[in-house]
């Protein structure tokens, strides 16, 4: 007969203790339903879209900047100031777009076709 450790104050006898940290199950823990890391491209499209969420509240930002410039700067100097962050944000947003949608041009090209880079 093989010498078991002895139990907790209140734990029924016969319940075999861990015998490390890897053995130790915690409460809610899952270890084999979700994967520990994403994968590369999983992770890069989220974090695209997470540009693409603040990009509207960096852009309100940048366009209510001039309300605090000092009155030194003409009305012209704000104009091209609101011009130019406005054509930012749309190249920002046209080059966040079609990052999003790489996924869906690749499913919805022909598995014959390799498209640009076969050129």
């Amino acid at each position: 007969m093989t010498p078991s450790k002895p139990s907790a104050p209140g734990e029924p006898r016969g319940r075999r203790l861990p015998d490390g940290w890897d053995d130790l199950a915690l409460e809610g823990d899952d270890r084999t339903a979700v994967p520990l890391f994403l994968g590369r491209e999983i992770y890069r499209r989220r974090r695209i879209m997470d540009a693409a969420r603040l990009l509207p509240a960096f852009g309100t930002a940048l366009l209510l900047l001039p309300m605090l410039w000092a009155s030194d700067h003409g009305t012209a100097a704000g104009a091209v100031y609101i011009f130019s962050v406005w054509l930012i944000l749309i190249l920002a947003a046209a080059v966040l777009s079609r990052r999003l949608s790489e996924p869906l041009r690749e499913k919805s090209r022909p598995d014959g076709e390799a498209g640009d880079e076969a050129r």
